[in-house]
């Protein structure tokens, strides 16, 4: 058996042991269910004091332990597991210490920790996520430390992190964000500051940065504007950029004028490939495959306001800041 199951052993509060033949590992489920589950060979698998995933799961069902508040301990999930179902450990309360996705772990499902309210570790989440679903650590409150959104991550759902609230260190939100839902991170009002790679400010939903407030919002170099007159300014009162830190394009040298500019500017760079224009609310107005060392654009029907400019060359990625007068 590879799987845990959906709702495995729903209902079943009157269990009180299961025995399984080795290397065919089952798990207790949920409400209140006070199973003990064991091989023939009697080892302890998982019960109500401890929680230990065999070698050979490789998936987590929905609800495969919802609503375990009996389940005491730290939560160990192996390297082999790639995805971990909905509502999988939801208001599994007596769960403590750290929690580590493994970077196997592709998919999380919405509410797969939701309520777990006994953890006092930090989270370490699986850098080959591309979505965090809706409500997945919903009022996880006990979570110290800091927070490192994976790089792959492209959207967070609605109150993904709402009520984590005991978070103490940094916030790091990764270069490709695309959108953040409403609630995802509101009431965690822990963090001492939040810092973002991504050059276009990802679109946010009502509340996404709720009681953050006068929290330091760090952005990349050149983008202070961009974020200043988007949706993130209404939900952060003080935000700075870093330009600190040694450029995504090394020594390639970028030269974009005239800036401010009423039409045409001129893009210079060595062996541009690709050159990307975005506008305020993060939409792409322009993208054109390129082959040299400039480029020219005319803003003339474009409405005033700032647009960035993202220039791939055989180095790297750079952006650029254009007001459009």
């Amino acid at each position: 058996m590879t799987y845990i199951g959906t709702n495995p052993f729903g209902g079943c509060a009157g269990l009180e042991e299961i025995v399984v033949e080795a290397g065919n590992p089952v798990f207790d489920s949920r409400n209140g269910c006070n199973a003990i589950i064991r091989t023939s060979t009697n080892e302890l698998l998982a019960g109500c004091q401890n929680t230990v995933i065999p070698d050979d799961v490789t998936r987590i069902g929905d609800n495969a332990f919802y609503y375990c508040s009996t389940l005491t301990g730290e939560l160990v999930i192996p390297e082999q597991i790639t995805s971990i179902g909905e509502y999988a450990f939801e208001k599994c309360t007596g769960l403590t210490g750290s929690l580590v996705i493994p970077n196997t772990v592709v998919e999380l499902g919405e509410s797969a920790f939701g309520n777990c309210t006994g953890f006092d570790g930090t989270l370490t989440l699986s850098e080959n996520l591309t979505y965090i679903g809706g409500w997945t650590f919903e009022e996880c409150a006990g979570f110290k430390g800091s927070l490192v959104i994976p790089n792959l991550v492209t959207s967070i759902g609605s109150s993904a992190f709402e009520g984590c609230h005991g978070f103490d260190g940094t916030l790091t939100l990764s270069k490709n964000l695309t959108s953040i839902e409403s609630f995802a991170f509101a009431s965690c009002d822990g963090f001492l500051e939040a810092v973002i790679y991504a050059e276009v400010p990802p679109t946010l939903g009502n509340y996404s940065f709720g009681g953050f407030g006068s929290t330091k919002l760090t952005v990349p170099c050149g983008c202070v504007s961009v974020y200043e007159n988007s949706d993130w300014s209404e939900q952060f009162t003080n935000i700075v950029e870093d330009c600190t830190a040694v450029s995504e394009n090394g020594d390639n040298r970028i030269s974009v004028y005239p800036n401010p500019t009423h039409g045409m500017v001129r893009i210079e760079a060595e062996g541009i490939i690709n050159l990307c224009i975005f506008n305020i609310l993060g939409e792409k107005v322009f993208e054109s495959v390129v082959s040299g060392d400039a480029f020219e654009f005319d803003f003339g029907g474009f409405e005033k306001g700032l647009y960035v400019i993202r220039i791939e060359t055989a180095k790297g990625f750079s952006t650029e800041i254009v007001t459009v007068m």
